[in-house]
């Protein structure tokens, strides 16, 4: 008689993958708040050796203003570089990008790049929110 092999069911197996999934989305979520940003609002201050994330939305005057609440977004940009990871032009990956997408994906620039960090460039301080991760407690690049 061949032996019987043991058939997974399915239905944990997905339940499973879900939890894992659920779990790492999590850490994840941890670790983001857990970063600290220097920032600034000064629309003048640039950061040479850094990749910088533009985040713009509705602020509290436009709202006083009576215009409507538009969501934060963001856009990536960075100076010409070099890096020991090889030479770079100025660029940039225009938005509108949720912020945090765009947080992660200048992570990854940071580290393919070797630029030294990322800097937050606000155009007011009050639209930034703690699931994106900590400001650093002077204003400043």
């Amino acid at each position: 008689m061949p032996a019987m092999a043991r058939v997974p069911n399915s239905e944990n197996s997905e339940q499973e993958s879900r939890r894992l999934l659920e779990s790492l989305d999590q850490q994840l979520a941890d670790i983001q708040r857990r970063r600290v940003y220097r920032w600034t609002t000064n629309a003048d201050e640039i950061s040479l050796s850094s990749i910088m994330v533009g985040i713009a939305g509705t602020s509290v005057d436009m709202l006083v203003s009576g215009l409507s609440y538009v969501e934060p977004s963001a856009s990536i940009y960075w100076c010409a570089q070099v890096t020991a990871n090889g030479v770079y032009e100025a660029g940039s990956e225009m938005g509108p990008f949720p912020v945090l997408d765009a947080l992660r994906r200048a992570d990854a620039l940071v580290e393919l790049m070797g630029y030294t960090g990322v800097a937050i460039m606000l155009n007011e301080a009050g639209i930034w929110r703690p699931e994106w991760g900590t400001l650093a407690d002077q204003e400043g690049l």
